[in-house]
């Protein structure tokens, strides 16, 4: 069954021998995905041979791509990385372009993993808890995201990006982060007056997927003796002012697809070069004057510290 795939796919042996790894796990992909229709081989031979009919095409049960071959040798993987590339809406709409020569393919089986349609995936999940799993995921990502807002209708609500490292799960209900010195202190403002937060975390790099982590916050000093059972969970900072945490009420997970796709290049270091040239006492000085309240003027920082 897989050689007369492979050859039905416009490919032989002698090409698949000169794949690279990478390129034959892609072939597996299509072969395997092909078998849906493997009991319509002959007509599918027959349909390669001769200008496609319509309707042979449309009764093809999964979703499938058609596509021009430019000539009875063209390698397998370069079919594949075509089709991947180019994924269309519908097998009937595909076969609107078919012409003599062209090859049918399972659509689904040409998406790499982070491109394949998942319909559970298009969902938001929830859990009881945070599993390991997603704790192994967040703590993979570079960048997460904490959301809290005012209880006033007027005023404004924050977004602020985290990375540098600094985000712990502490047990399956409670996590925390490292709050570093910096031009403002709105989580912190909205927190005291009404403890509201979310986490999120979007992949941007691998299968895409986004985790939100609903809770209730709290600030964490650093006078007080949790701040001490807790400040070893995290890499040293200059300019850690205080921690972050929260216990969480709900765990969700979402797909992701929009998302664009970016690499990780390195960790920034300006925020850590700029708090050492600061010092402890320059720090202090700039959270009094910086840090004292929100932008809609409720308190959050006082003498340098929390409040």
């Amino acid at each position: 069954m897989r050689s007369s795939t492979v050859t039905l796919t416009g490919a032989d042996e002698e090409v698949l021998a000169a794949t690279n790894p990478d390129q034959r796990r892609l072939v597996d992909r299509v072969i395997d995905g092909m078998n849906p229709v493997a009991p319509r081989s002959t007509g599918v031979a027959s349909d390669n041979q001769a200008a496609l009919p319509r309707k042979r095409i449309a009764a093809v049960g999964a979703p499938t791509r058609v596509f021009r071959a430019t000539g009875d040798t063209l390698p397998l993987h370069h079919n594949t990385e075509f089709a991947a590339a180019t994924p269309p809406a519908s097998a009937r709409a595909a076969s609107k372009e078919a012409e003599a020569g062209s090859r049918l393919l399972p659509q689904r089986a040409l998406l790499p993993d982070d491109r394949r349609p998942r319909a559970e995936a298009t969902v938001s999940k929830t859990y009881d808890e945070i599993t390991p799993e997603l704790e192994a995921w967040m703590s993979a990502q570079h960048m997460f995201f904490v959301a809290t807002a005012p209880l006033s209708a007027d005023g404004h609500v924050n977004c602020s990006p985290k990375g540098l490292d600094s985000f712990r799960v502490l047990d399956a209900r409670t996590v925390a982060y490292l709050d570093l010195t910096g031009s403002g202190a709105e989580t912190i403002s909205h927190l005291r007056e009404n403890a509201r937060i979310v986490f999120m975390f979007c992949e941007m790099s691998g299968t895409p997927k986004i985790v939100r982590l609903h809770g209730r916050g709290r600030i964490v000093r650093p006078d007080t003796d949790e701040w001490r059972g807790l400040i070893h969970r995290f890499p040293p900072h200059p300019g850690a002012r205080t921690i972050v945490a929260a216990d969480v009420t709900r765990v969700s997970d979402s797909c992701g697809f929009g998302v664009p796709k970016y690499d990780f290049v390195r960790a920034r270091r300006g925020l850590t070069t700029w708090a050492e040239s600061k010092g402890a006492g320059g720090l202090a000085e700039y959270r009094t004057e910086k840090n004292a309240t929100s932008i809609d003027g409720l308190p959050a920082l006082s003498g340098g510290a929390a409040g």
